[in-house]
């Protein structure tokens, strides 16, 4: 039994900062900064019989700007913040010998939740959430093979039969 895995780590910081020119107090500055970090993991390998997949993802991601106005304005703020989950578990494996090949069932079953959250100097607030789930089973049936005596002058010829279904909500 060989499990593979990975994990991954990312992470930025950025910061720009402008020059807008003077009023008569001081000089106007334009600043934007951001920080990001985002994780992933996977795992594959045999499980009871079942090739396995798992893999799972974090991400995270801060913003803040200013853009400064001459008086009597004070200048515009943002600031924004999201974050992302999702995580993804897939297992194949042929479920029965048929003349003209294997019969192999796929299931995925995945899920995700995201949020954003954004706020502005001038009162404007937004919040938003969204949660996905996603399954889904294939068959990959086989109906010829050039292996078999039947039909076997045809070539492999197989039929795909796919079922799935995607739940989403997203409140404000």
């Amino acid at each position: 039994a060989v499990t593979v895995g990975t994990a991954n780590l990312d992470a930025s910081a950025n910061a720009n900062r402008g020059l807008l020119g003077r009023d008569d107090r001081r000089t106007l500055q334009d600043r934007q900064d951001s920080r990001s970090l985002g994780l992933s993991m996977a795992l594959s390998g045999p499980v009871g019989g079942f090739q396995t997949s798992l893999a799972t993802s974090y991400a995270r991601s801060w913003s803040e700007s200013l853009f400064e106005r001459a008086a009597p304005l004070q200048g515009d703020r943002s600031r924004s913040e999201s974050e992302s989950w999702n995580v993804q578990l897939m297992v194949n494996n042929t479920i029965a010998t048929l003349p003209a090949g294997p019969l192999a069932t796929n299931v995925m079953i995945a899920g995700s939740r995201s949020t954003s959250i954004s706020e502005r100097s001038d009162g404007y607030e937004d919040e938003l959430q969204r949660d996905q789930l996603t399954t889904q089973v294939s068959l990959a049936v086989p109906v010829t093979s050039r292996d078999t005596p039947f039909l076997g002058t045809v070539g492999n010829i197989s039929a795909d039969l796919v079922g799935a279904l995607d739940i989403a909500s997203e409140e404000k």
